[in-house]
């Protein structure tokens, strides 16, 4: 199993490395988000180790994919070959790297990203805009409640499964034709915001190179 990081990992990290360094932020961290310090008391240290692996990118060369948890904000001129080499990017390049883990919108006009909440009527769904520039990405973040989104440059598989959906995996076989699995989801939690963007539709365009 390799993890993907997203969001929730990464705020997760955080807010425990917080409660020993930084109590203040911790409890700013907990205000914002009451579920935080509950589930931090639940994991295990093998769940820690677990979540410690993550890393914030897969490449599949031989499918010329891309698996990121979010999405690819359209300022982004260039990308890591290897997780290695992104270690590297600090301060604001890292910053700005990282904002992969949690891309819905960008800016119409400048192609920025955008903070949930903060986009306006006009800005686009990132994969909407999205031009291949580092391959077929495969992403989460975004629930799709219609199943998996399929865009020209992109595959959306978080089909909210925690919303009443379902959870979907996309298969790449040795040999043949990528598709999907997906199973019923488990739990139901209403969705926090009603601002989805519209599902595409469309058919699956992953292809080996």
């Amino acid at each position: 199993v390799i993890l993907i990081e997203g969001n929730h990992e990464d705020r997760h990290r955080r807010y425990h490395i917080n409660t020993a360094e930084r109590p203040k932020v911790a409890r700013e961290m907990a205000a914002d988000a009451p579920e935080l310090p509950a589930l931090d008391a639940e994991l295990l240290e093998a769940d820690r180790a677990f979540l410690a692996t993550a890393i914030p990118f897969l490449r599949l060369p031989e499918w010329g994919a891309l698996v990121v948890h979010g999405g690819i904000p359209g300022t982004q001129r260039s990308f890591p070959e290897t997780v290695e080499l992104a270690s590297r990017w600090h301060g604001r390049r890292g910053k700005a790297f990282r904002k992969i883990l949690r891309t819905r919108y960008v800016s119409a006009e400048t192609g920025k990203y955008l903070a949930l909440g903060h986009n306006k009527p006009g800005d686009p769904f990132w994969a909407d805009v999205y031009d291949g520039r580092f391959g077929h990405v495969i992403f989460g973040h975004q629930p799709w409640l219609d199943g998996p989104a399929c865009f020209a440059n992109a595959t959306g598989i978080d089909t909210a499964a925690v919303h009443g959906g379902r959870l979907t995996a996309l298969i790449l076989p040795e040999e043949g034709e990528p598709y999907f699995e997906s199973v019923p989801g488990i739990d139901y939690a209403p969705s926090k915001t009603s601002d989805w963007p519209d599902h595409p539709g469309g058919e699956l365009t992953l292809a080996r190179p």
